[in-house]
């Protein structure tokens, strides 16, 4: 969590440089003067924080510090195509031009603006990792109570529900107006 201020001084800074050319006011002096003292304060704590995935710590096998190295750490690495394919979407790729298709009896479209159709793989990939995420916290050695357990359980039923509600709107979809998705 204090990584969070870290990030705070990093986005201010950003903001200093473009501020006049966007037309918003700079942060003044003083409020610059506090983030950097409050990040010196971090770092004196945590010396490593302010490095390349810093907020990682030095967990064993973290070698380059990179994401993929946390997802084989936690086990799973066996989901990052998942989150390839859906970074189609989101970064510049020539694959996400080509993918952002859809179109109805077959006429296919390049689609201007967003879409529900496709949906439920990301959707479910995001509540899955909300879920872990959570069930992690809840669960904890040191802070797991039996009222944290059944909260987490309960979530995961309630993620079961979320995620097949998102596999029934997706096939009420593409049923409606065969609608072809690429």
């Amino acid at each position: 969590m204090l990584f969070d201020h870290i990030t705070n001084l990093m986005d201010a800074e950003e903001h200093q440089r473009y501020a006049e050319r966007i037309n918003h006011e700079p942060f003044t002096d003083q409020e610059m003067a506090a983030l950097r003292t409050t990040k010196a304060a971090v770092l004196e704590r945590f010396p490593d924080l302010d490095r390349k995935m810093g907020w990682a710590g030095d967990l064993p096998g973290l070698r380059k510090r990179t994401f993929e190295e946390l997802e084989v750490i936690a086990g799973i690495d066996h989901l990052r195509p998942y989150y390839t394919w859906a970074s189609h979407e989101v970064h510049p790729y020539p694959k996400g031009v080509r993918l952002n298709q859809s179109g109805l009896d077959g006429d296919l479209r390049k689609l201007a603006g967003r879409t529900n159709a496709g949906l439920a793989d990301p959707a479910q990939g995001a509540l899955i990792a909300l879920n872990q995420v959570t069930a992690s916290m809840l669960t904890v050695p040191g802070v797991a109570s039996p009222s944290r357990i059944v909260a987490s359980r309960a979530a995961t039923a309630l993620l079961d529900e979320a995620c097949e509600e998102f596999a029934r709107i997706e096939r009420e979809l593409a049923d409606e107006r065969t609608l072809t998705v690429w």
